[in-house]
């Protein structure tokens, strides 16, 4: 069970580092689980500009583990789809826009483990 503390009220991040078919086979390929990826739920700034989150990848064995993070339950940060946003995390910066469910991914961000800033703004 991951100690992670997730609060209904505010916003979270979620991962993403390959496809279910990726974690089947003999022995299953649990490396492959976002079992690392961590946020800070204490210092989120959900404004409906901007929102920022504390994210760090905290495993052994890894310098860093690429990842794709989509914000959700987000309560004032919800641009339209389409909308255009920046983002930028450490010295990694582009652009996005959310999906028809308005939920924004920025694909591939190399955590570490580094507590790093994810800067989410409204263009």
């Amino acid at each position: 069970m991951i100690r992670q503390t997730v609060r209904k009220d505010r916003l979270m991040p979620t991962f993403a580092r390959g496809r279910a078919e990726q974690f089947r086979g003999t022995p299953p390929k649990y490396t492959l689980l976002n079992l690392g990826c961590r946020w800070n739920s204490d210092d989120i700034v959900d404004a409906p500009d901007r929102c920022e989150v504390s994210l760090w990848w905290k495993r052994t064995g890894r310098e860093a583990a690429p990842s794709d993070v989509t914000i959700t339950r987000a309560r004032k940060f919800k641009p339209a789809p389409g909308a255009a946003c920046t983002w930028t995390f450490g010295d990694q910066n582009g652009q996005g826009a959310p999906d028809p469910a308005g939920l924004l991914t920025v694909p591939g961000l190399k955590l570490t483990a580094t507590p790093t800033r994810l800067v989410m703004k409204r263009r």
